[in-house]
Parts: structure tokens; C-alpha cells; sequence
């Protein structure tokens, strides 16, 4: 089986599976720079066994300069290259070629992998869902939900000093 998914997490067990749920970290924006945040997926219904991340990520909020990497959770033993699906969306992933892969406990959260980039604004990354990204063959696709993206939120203003 070949999947061309947005979003691919390739499982080891052939059984039912409630999901994952994606999510990003949320960092303070301080100006034009480079930042580094990461994906999060939490196992709802039950423990999760993922071999692999396909992740399609959209930089047009974030002002994106020139191209970002990525490096998978050390459980992903074979990095995939970050691939430009469009100017503004990237995807980026890993999978395991040895076991055990990336458990996660129900109701526990882990990192996927860690995204750094030049940002000349303050934005949200999206999940890109309908964008094409091939992945591995093989594995199972599971019923996922995207919550927020990664983020940079603007620096609170910092009073100017009186006279």
C-alpha cells in the first residue's frame, strides 16, 4: 500500500486505533529570527506504536526565509529530507527501521521532532492537510486530529521608562 497522505503516522500492530492528536509548541516572537519549535502527537483511546511522521507544515503566516530543517525524535532512526511542496509549505518526517519505534502511553504526549526556521513575523505554523508528501510504503494510517500548529505569538510591549 503507498500512501500520499498530509499527515502519515505508520503503525506496527494491525489493530483498530482511536488516534493521535497533533499539536505545536508556542513560542514568544521577539523580533525577525531564527526559532526552533516542536510537534507534539498525544495517543487518545489507547497506547501508541508509531514507526513513522509525515508531517505537512504552512509557513505563509510566519514570513518564512529561506527553507527550515527538521530533526525527528531519536526513535525515528532514518530521517526524511525536507521537502518543498509549495513555496510556503514544507514536509518534514522521519520513520524507524528498528524496535522498538516511538511509544506513546494513552493520554501521554511526546515529541515528533523539532522544526527551526527564519520567521520574519509573528504567526502561526498550520498543518497543511490536503498537501502531498510521499512517505513510506506500508503501514497503517490512523484517524488523527490536527490541533493548534507550532506558534510564535508577538512579545508583550514593554513600557517605554517615564521622565
Amino acid at each position: 500500500m503507498r500512501c500520499c497522505l498530509a499527515l502519515l503516522l505508520c503503525l506496527i500492530a494491525s489493530t483498530a486505533h482511536a488516534g493521535l492528536v497533533l499539536t505545536g509548541e508556542v513560542k514568544q516572537f521577539t523580533g525577525a529570527g531564527i526559532y526552533s519549535l516542536e510537534i507534539f502527537a498525544e495517543a487518545v483511546g489507547q497506547q501508541e506504536v508509531v514507526g513513522g511522521s509525515n508531517i505537512a507544515l504552512d509557513f505563509s503566516n510566519v514570513g518564512l526565509v529561506g527553507t527550515p530543517t527538521y530533526v525527528a525524535n531519536p526513535a525515528f532512526n532514518l530521517a526524511a529530507p525536507v521537502v518543498a511542496i509549495s513555496p510556503t509549505v514544507y514536509g518534514v518526517g522521519g520513520t524507524s527501521t528498528a524496535s522498538p519505534a516511538l511509544t506513546i502511553a494513552l493520554g501521554a504526549t511526546e515529541s515528533l521532532g523539532t522544526i527551526t526556521f527564519e520567521a520574519s513575523n509573528a504567526g502561526v505554523l498550520d498543518f497543511a492537510p490536503v498537501a502531498t508528501f510521499q512517505f513510506t510504503e506500508g503501514g497503517l494510517p490512523i484517524s488523527t486530529a490536527l490541533g493548534p500548529g507550532p506558534a510564535l505569538s508577538p512579545a508583550a510591549a514593554s513600557p517605554e521608562p517615564s521622565s
